[in-house]
């Protein structure tokens, strides 16, 4: 639309006088041109509201953090998805009114779920972290039915995959016959999938149904 379009067409000089910065001064300065940028798209939104303001804005904040990290080595995996997360977060907030309840409440579960397996995936290579990671998972679960609030169910439910996958991973990276295993495994999943549905489609899609009326009427 139009409003994007501006907003575009006024950032644009961006690219280039970032590529110059970065050849002549490196990570740090790039990040703190990129940063300067997106406070200035930041401060037009305050002004004059335009949500590409806002998205664009922020999405350079971003990317000059994450360019300052890298300028210092390799990151920790939580500063990179921290922000980035927050923004998202603050970016739904803000345009909530103009979204759907269900897209806003998916925006919010992502970007928070993401935050949390940034701070526990790099712990998982230790059990105790892993069993610690998937019971609170399950305590999730229970408080979320408990409470009949999805968020709680949702990233309950996320933690315990998480668990659940990480190590599978970490063995099929140190093994590769692992992989063939996991490999034939979602290949019968996938056929026993198949072959329910077609043999009880209605029913598998009137359960399903179910379901989600049941959890679309619970707290977000």
């Amino acid at each position: 639309g139009g409003r994007w379009a501006a907003a575009l067409s006024a950032s644009s000089w961006v690219a280039p006088a970032v590529v110059l910065v970065a050849v002549a001064a490196g990570g740090h300065l790039t990040g703190a041109a990129l940063l300067a940028v997106g406070a200035l798209l930041v401060a037009r939104h305050a002004g004059d509201g335009r949500s590409a303001d806002l998205v664009i804005g922020l999405g350079f904040a971003d990317v000059g953090v994450v360019a300052m990290l890298f300028a210092h080595g390799t990151p920790d995996p939580v500063a990179v998805a921290a922000p980035i997360a927050c923004s998202v977060l603050f970016v739904a907030h803000r345009l909530r009114a103009s979204l759907d309840p269900r897209g806003h409440a998916v925006v919010r579960w992502v970007a928070a779920g993401t935050v949390y397996l940034a701070a526990f995936g790099q712990n998982l290579v230790d059990p105790f972290d892993a069993a610690l990671l998937a019971t609170l998972g399950v305590v999730g679960v229970a408080a979320g039915a408990a409470l009949r609030v999805r968020a709680y169910l949702f990233l309950g439910a996320g933690a315990v995959a998480a668990a659940a996958i990480t190590p599978l991973v970490r063995f099929g990276l140190q093994d590769g016959r692992l992989w063939a295993i996991y490999l034939t495994l979602l290949g019968v999943v996938v056929l026993a999938c198949m072959a329910l549905l077609a043999a009880h489609g209605p029913r598998v899609r009137r359960a399903w149904g179910g379901v989600v009326q049941r959890l679309g009427s619970w707290d977000a």
